[in-house]
């Protein structure tokens, strides 16, 4: 790749995060549409039920990944020639992986006390972890094909989006609409072999035993990072499930499901400057850091604002999105708001570990987090219900990020103690304010919002305008990061 100039790095990787943005702006948004919809129809003592389901299918789905997908997009990064090989040995290792996560949830289901139906909805969407195997929209992130990407992710959310309107309002049946979590990631695992087939020449390729071991073995560290990740982000209401009862639960998901946004806009952060970043750790550890640097920063300064502007408008959003049996969610969001830093941090952190193939360091920082979820849900979920699991919860994703940061000191993480420091004691004067205001029975939840954007704007001010000399780098007068 010819020599870039910093203004034309920033233009195709902003091109990457609007392409896969927009994507995951439509995609999601149907997404949640579907979630609002059958929300009102299930009600909340149901959706708890439905909620505690996929939050056991999605963590035993996600262990059939291996590890593997982040481990396969840097070795495409690396070595794009060799794109059938790896991609046949990662297909055929996630396959086993999934088999036998299916087999997990089938004991459950037939032997684990939950409650009411929710066992036959873990064996009607069981299927979600072999569908989920079957995706290699990984594959055409590598190769930097973020249009293509982005239209598999649309067509993936689409189709189970639909199906799942569709039949929530013919027959209000969990069992059935269920079923649609993996029927979308089917279509869109189609759609991304036949792009590869086509447009990289992908082809069969049987690959041997010892190959697939070796895969598997490249990918135990990041498995054990992927889990521990997926334990502490879904055993909320794991928990909330067991300890409190349907009804609560289903008034904690329905803010949480809300929070998709959160993790969809980390997730589009970390799929479009992934490869980026295993390119600069390539020209020097020291690269990674400083580019590392800028992305936390910039990404602090828009998630803050927008953790703030959430929290002063969560009884509203609640309002006019679910009915009067989920007014309690308002306080559980107005919490859970602050995962969009948290996320995005932790995203970042993720990825430069990744790229500097810091494998067992990851693995630790996530274990971090990890133990801190296992100790403070579980007892914050007893003591105060919903909202104790939402405070333990980012607590926990907070800790995990400082681990991040302290465990990948050095040349990988040049500038992050300035950026990290100074962006959140700067972010965090927003969403104090609104706090104060929002929490006032005086006060509009507009005027909170105002002040917030004011805050913010006054803050980029006064800096020189950095976040827009940042991403227009052809003005002149601001200053940078």
């Amino acid at each position: 790749m010819r020599a870039e100039t910093p203004a034309s790095t920033a233009r195709r990787l902003g091109g990457y995060v609007l392409s896969l943005g927009s994507a995951e702006i439509l995609g999601r948004g149907l997404s949640f549409v579907a979630i609002i919809v059958v929300a009102r129809v299930l009600g909340p003592e149901s959706f708890g039920r439905f909620a505690l389901a996929q939050a056991i299918v999605l963590y035993l789905a996600a262990l059939g990944d291996g590890g593997l997908t982040l481990w396969t997009q840097r070795e495409i990064v690396r070595r794009p020639a060799e794109l059938s090989r790896l991609i046949a040995q990662t297909l055929v290792a996630q396959v086993l992986l999934a088999l036998a996560a299916m087999a997990v949830l089938a004991v459950i289901a037939l032997t684990a006390p939950i409650p009411g139906n929710t066992a036959v909805l873990l064996l009607a969407a069981a299927p979600t972890a072999l569908a989920q195997a079957l995706s290699t929209v990984y594959a055409l992130q590598a190769l930097e094909w973020m249009r293509a990407a982005a239209v598999v992710k649309v067509v993936t959310q689409l189709v189970a989006a639909a199906l799942a309107i569709t039949l929530a309002l013919l027959t209000g049946d969990a069992v059935v609409v269920i079923m649609t979590m993996w029927s979308g990631l089917l279509a869109g695992a189609v759609l991304a072999l036949a792009i590869l087939r086509r447009r990289a020449g992908l082809r069969a390729h049987l690959p041997r035993l010892a190959h697939v071991r070796t895969t598997l073995r490249a990918g135990l560290p990041i498995l054990g990072a992927i889990a521990l990740v997926h334990y502490s982000q879904l055993m909320d209401t794991l928990v909330l499930g067991m300890l409190r009862g349907s009804h609560e639960t289903g008034v904690y998901a329905a803010a949480a499901r809300l929070m998709v946004v959160a993790a969809v806009v980390a997730m589009v952060l970390a799929n479009a400057v992934y490869p980026e970043m295993v390119r600069r750790y390539g020209v020097s550890a020291a690269e990674l850091g400083v580019f590392s640097g800028r992305l936390l920063a910039l990404t602090l300064r828009g998630s803050l604002v927008a953790a703030a502007v959430t929290a002063a408008l969560a009884p509203v959003i609640i309002d006019v999105l679910y009915d009067a049996r989920f007014a309690a969610s308002a306080d559980i969001l107005r919490v859970l708001a602050l995962l969009m830093p948290v996320l995005c941090v932790n995203s970042i952190g993720t990825q430069v570990l990744m790229a500097a193939g810091l494998r067992r360091r990851l693995l630790a920082g996530v274990g971090i987090g990890a133990a801190m979820a296992s100790v403070a849900i579980p007892l914050a979920t007893l003591a105060f219900g919903g909202v104790g699991t939402a405070v333990a919860l980012v607590g926990a994703m907070t800790t995990q990020c400082v681990a991040f940061s302290w465990l990948a000191r050095g040349p990988v993480t040049t500038g992050w103690a300035r950026s990290l420091g100074r962006e959140i004691a700067l972010g965090l004067l927003p969403f104090a304010a609104i706090l104060a205001l929002a929490t006032s029975t005086v006060a509009h939840p507009a005027v909170a919002v105002l002040l917030a954007l004011a805050i913010a704007g006054g803050v980029e001010a006064a800096r020189g305008c950095p976040t827009v000399a940042l991403l227009m780098p052809r003005l002149k007068g601001g200053r940078r990061c």
